[in-house]
């Protein structure tokens, strides 16, 4: 099993407008998501995926 980890560092900054398109940095990060999520389903309809969030508490 081959397993692929990301990790984005999400803070204030992360609000921050990208002139050249109008959206945001995390805008371009959940685009990234969806994208990757779509491509490697399009690959194999038996991958998995978790999502997890660090904060005070962690979540997934």
């Amino acid at each position: 099993m081959t397993r692929i980890k990301n990790e984005v560092d999400v803070d204030t900054k992360s609000l921050v407008e990208i002139k050249i398109v109008r959206a945001t940095i995390l805008d371009s990060i959940k685009q990234t998501i969806i994208l990757f999520v779509n491509s490697k389903l399009s690959i194999n309809l038996d991958h998995y995926f978790a999502f997890a969030t660090l904060s005070k508490t962690a979540t997934w």
